[in-house]
């Protein structure tokens, strides 16, 4: 059986091995189409800046025949502060032009945190309101601005209520739709599972993490956060194969993106995740 739906994998992940001399931008990409990726996700901050910088990536995906599936935007809503308020939306829309040069039709949200003499509700609702002011814009571009389950922010967005309620407020699905991030809802004590039942009418993007529990810690994880740490997607408690199978088999065809943890080589560990991701998608669904 032939997989359907294209793979993507997010560089920032590899960063710290590009800074380090470790492997090259141009070697990465490469690299990647090589062990079969369709695309690569980029935060915006990897592509502004110098005209030379677009013009670069723009080449390296063009040669390695590889699309770009979103841009990740990290700005922050949630502040009492006015002008705080009106940046954050300045940088969605960039990231809405960003992705338009590409002819790249997903952008994704993160960042946003909760401050003191804030509550989690007015939060959401801050963060929706810096969405519907750039809506139109987005509409017109043809971009589709999503939210995610951000594990970093566990009381603001990050269970599956929350992000609901943060969509309904933009003005529902036809506005903002949502990344399901398989990895981040052991943030909140959710089951994925659970919560693919509730989200997948308004899913338009995937990432791929896992997570093992700090204390079952195996040679080779890297990457802790609360409680927690990145581990090879086919292992830890985030039942990946189970999600993916599900994912893809309730009428997904977007894209499913890798969020790499247990970084050693760069293209050893973007293989490792991709044969596992792929072979899942290959699989008929067996239920459960």
């Amino acid at each position: 059986m032939r997989r359907s739906n294209p793979v993507s994998v997010m560089t920032a992940t590899f960063i710290g091995e590009i800074v380090a001399g470790k492997i090259t931008l141009e070697a990465l990409m490469a690299g990647l189409k090589r062990i079969g990726f369709d695309g690569v996700e980029m935060f915006l901050r990897e592509l502004i800046g110098e005209a030379k910088s677009l013009g670069r990536v723009r080449s390296l995906l063009n040669n390695n025949d590889l699309k770009l599936s979103c841009v990740s935007v990290f700005c922050d809503f949630v502040s009492t502060d006015a002008a705080v308020r009106k940046s954050a939306p300045e940088r969605l829309r960039a990231g809405i032009e960003t992705a338009g040069e590409f002819g790249c039709t997903r952008v994704m949200l993160a960042g946003s945190m909760l401050k003191e003499g804030i509550s989690p509700v007015e939060g959401r609702k801050m963060i929706a309101d810096g969405i519907v002011t750039e809506a139109e814009f987005a509409r017109q571009a043809g971009v589709t601005v999503m939210v995610e389950d951000f594990g970093a922010a566990p009381t603001l967005i990050c269970r599956a209520a929350d992000c609901l309620e943060i969509i309904a407020l933009a003005g529902g699905s036809q506005r903002v739709k949502f990344t399901f991030d398989t990895g981040n809802f052991v943030f909140v004590g959710e089951d994925p599972v659970k919560n693919l039942a509730v989200l997948q009418s308004v899913i338009h993007h995937v990432h791929v993490k896992a997570w093992r529990a700090l204390a079952e810690r195996q040679p080779g994880d890297s990457g802790e956060f609360g409680g927690y740490i990145g581990c090879p997607i086919g292992e830890g408690v985030v039942p990946n194969q189970r999600l993916v199978e599900r994912i893809a088999a309730g009428g997904y065809d977007g894209w499913f993106s890798l969020e790499c943890g247990a970084v050693s080589d760069a293209l050893t560990t973007a293989k490792r995740d991709y044969q596992w991701l792929t072979r899942w998608l290959k699989q008929p669904y067996r239920g459960g």
